[in-house]
């Protein structure tokens, strides 16, 4: 594994905490901190960069590091559609996001 740990000083990466009330299968609820991550070893030298095409996506794997550099035009905001496929069988832990979709 590589090192990784808080977001370090940045203009490119927002360093942020946030508590989510979670939710198991049995009803147990409690509370997780998240926070944001930066992966040390990753550097110019092994980061392949991608251009996307205006109107174009990417699709990434959960298993894939990714993210973006800041976007700093004010006049061209930068659009994102997120989206993640869970198999049937798998148990969202966020209270939040449980809430958008019921599990039956």
């Amino acid at each position: 594994l590589l090192s990784a740990g808080r977001v370090r000083e940045s203009d490119q990466h927002a360093d942020w905490e946030q508590d989510y009330e979670m939710r198991g299968p049995d009803g147990e609820q409690w509370s997780q901190t998240m926070t944001s991550h930066d992966i040390y070893a990753y550097g110019p030298d092994n980061v392949e960069h991608l251009e996307v095409a205006p109107g174009g996506g990417v699709f990434f794997s959960s298993l894939t590091v990714h993210g973006s550099y800041a976007n700093k035009t004010a006049d061209h905001p930068r659009l994102a559609f997120a989206t993640h496929y869970v198999r049937e069988d798998s148990w969202v832990y966020r209270a939040d996001l449980q809430d958008l979709v019921p599990a039956d």
